[in-house]
């Protein structure tokens, strides 16, 4: 099951249109973090690169371009869901790293963070948001 899961190209590509977008996310943070505090610019990131991630799984990830406005309720609230993760954790882990006076603690704290759903993500986006049900 791992094999046929998770090595194969699918999962590859996942993986890419993944770290791109936790790119898009982290760098989108950094820049609304110079007008806005943390908590703000945790939101307003994860919901860019939700959107981002969202059409590049469509594209070159999960190819099933068959209702497509069911698969996009379905993304948005699996990562709604999500959500609160990202947001809690990313908090959680800057305050336990300011307290530990590391360097760049909210750049640590939120890299971890949206890091937490990705494999899951993966197996809900693969057997319910983007499966063909009419085989």
């Amino acid at each position: 099951m791992i094999k046929k899961n998770f090595i194969n190209i699918q999962f590859l590509s996942f993986v890419s249109v993944g770290l791109s977008a936790a790119i898009i996310h982290w760098s989108a943070r950094l820049i609304l973090n110079l007008y806005y505090d943390f908590i703000l610019s945790v939101i307003v990131s994860y919901f860019l690169a939700l959107f981002y991630a969202f059409c590049l799984n469509f594209i070159f990830v999960f190819k099933n371009k068959k209702n497509k406005i069911i698969k996009i309720f379905k993304y948005i609230f699996i990562n709604l869901f999500f959500f609160p993760i990202v947001f809690l954790s990313s908090i959680n882990l800057n305050i336990l790293f300011l307290n530990l006076n590391l360097s760049y603690h909210s750049e640590v704290a939120h890299g971890l963070s949206i890091m937490i759903p990705a494999i899951i993500s993966f197996i809900i986006y693969k057997y319910n948001i983007f499966i063909d049900h009419e085989r």
